[in-house]
């Protein structure tokens, strides 16, 4: 339970955040005789990663305005060409919409087009639409921050949320008016959003949102299973259901949250793997030739490939939450259990490195196949770190601790060769997936306890620190 002194209101942040095991740590460093199950608090300024609900308590004072006069211009929307926008959103396309692709992605240029053509302002009808323009360069525009870009150009004030509450505030609409695909959209678009924000909980309250919409909109239900949708509506369908499935089991696990949408209510194929029709139409995403510099022109199921992988390890991510961190009445303590998700894992994990010895293309870049690294690591943690928490020794806390500590050397190794010390280098990649801070922050964390319990030395992990602030301010 989170609370503040002062302040009525209370918080939950669930063991699969790993605020338990932080917690242990603390309480292990300040007493090394302590045992591990004996927690200690944490200071109030170490919040879990997301834990936005917590951030006017640490840092009083922030404003919440998000963009620097440098940023953003005030210059009408229709001074803005159709190549200007496809050019501002070029981080969202690189970036984003082949790990989330709930977007048509000619029709969200076709809302460029309208942008800079139409003279008068959005009428209430188009009021989504304009959401997902502002989501998608919003997201844009934090991106070039992060990675350092010097700005060629400002983005339109009016084509950004200037601030977090006015985002949510723009999803008015969606509470009033009838459930619709572009209402969806426009929903995930703000959480996407909020998630590259890193504003966890606000994002998880509007899942809750996003999730009844899918539901009332039958998106759990496998399309290919209605005559009545057609080609294109199916492929759609299944994308933006994937897309707000792994959001929100990328949430759950992050603030340790009871799992949003449960598996024994889904039947929607996996991306590729269409189980419900014999002649398995090939999806794609659709592109134009404008955004050709932000992805590239592969096959269908090429296209698809990254969304698959991503869902089948979210999946996985969701068994592990439901294995080891449910309530105390239904916890699992199945070690049968446990092997088979261990076996899926390595499945899953064979198939990535499959693709990467045979796709030749360039649809899974190393930016992505870093985050599929960063992704099994982060399961493997998630699997085994609930019984280091335990602290019943024996060959399973052995074997988890090393398993662990593993995890967390090969999540800081590479972030850390992702990253790189040269600036100039061409390898060096702008690591903007949502979970890099979670990861580094709770392998931090697995590296300490080990030094502390004498299973690491102290200066391979002061090495291994000094790595990533060098890499960070390089």
């Amino acid at each position: 339970m989170r609370s503040v002194r002062g302040d009525k209101f209370s918080g939950f942040v669930g063991s699969a955040s790993g605020i338990y095991f932080i917690r242990s740590v603390y309480g292990a460093l300040r007493d090394p005789g302590i045992n591990l199950s004996a927690t200690g608090s944490t200071p109030v300024s170490d919040v879990v990663p997301g834990e936005d609900d917590q951030l006017p308590t640490v840092l009083p004072y922030t404003s919440g305005r998000l963009w620097r006069d440098g940023e953003i211009t005030s210059k009408a929307l229709t001074s803005v060409s159709y190549e200007q926008f496809v050019d501002l959103s070029g981080s969202y396309f690189a970036n984003w919409h082949m790990l989330y692709p709930f977007l048509h992605a000619p029709t969200v240029l076709g809302y460029f087009h309208e942008l800079s053509c139409t003279s008068s302002e959005y009428s209430t009808s188009q009021e989504l639409k304009m959401v997902i323009v502002r989501s998608v360069l919003s997201i844009s525009l934090a991106d070039q921050r992060q990675a350092g870009h010097v700005f060629k150009s400002q983005y339109p004030s009016d084509a950004v949320f200037p601030s977090h509450d006015a985002a949510v505030d723009s999803l008015q609409h969606v509470l009033t008016n009838p459930t619709s695909i572009l209402g969806l959209q426009a929903a995930i678009g703000v959480q996407l959003f909020l998630v590259s924000m890193l504003r966890l909980n606000a994002a998880s309250r509007l899942g809750g949102l996003v999730n009844r919409m899918a539901v009332q909109l039958g998106l759990h239900r496998c399309p290919a299973r209605y005559a009545s949708f057609s080609a294109t509506e199916k492929e759609l369908r299944q994308r933006i259901f994937w897309s707000l499935y792994t959001i929100d089991r990328f949430i759950c696990q992050s603030m340790g949250l009871p799992l949003g949408i449960n598996d024994d209510d889904v039947d929607v194929c996996f991306p590729n793997a269409e189980t419900h029709t014999e002649a398995q139409q090939a999806p794609a995403l659709g592109t134009m030739k404008n955004i050709g510099n932000f992805m590239s022109h592969t096959t269908a199921d090429n296209r698809l490939r990254l969304q698959s992988f991503i869902a089948r390890e979210s999946r996985l991510r969701g068994e592990i939450i439901e294995l080891r961190n449910k309530s105390l009445h239904y916890v699992h303590r199945d070690g049968d259990q446990a092997t088979a998700i261990t076996s899926k894992l390595a499945q899953w994990w064979k198939d990535v490195e499959e693709t990467r010895d045979t796709d030749s293309s360039s649809t899974l870049s190393s930016y992505y196949f870093t985050v599929l690294a960063l992704l099994k690591h982060e399961s493997i943690i998630y699997l085994h770190r609930p019984v280091l928490a335990a602290s019943r020794q024996g060959a399973e806390y052995d074997a988890a601790l090393q398993l662990c500590i593993g995890s967390a050397r090969s999540i800081i190794l590479e972030l850390y060769d992702a990253i790189g010390t040269n600036a100039n280098s061409r390898e060096r990649l702008t690591l903007l997936w949502p979970s890099c801070t979670w990861a580094v922050w709770i392998s931090t964390f697995i590296l300490f306890y080990a030094v502390n319990s004498g299973h690491m030395t102290e200066e391979v992990v002061i090495r291994y620190a000094t790595d990533m602030i060098v890499a960070e301010v390089s």
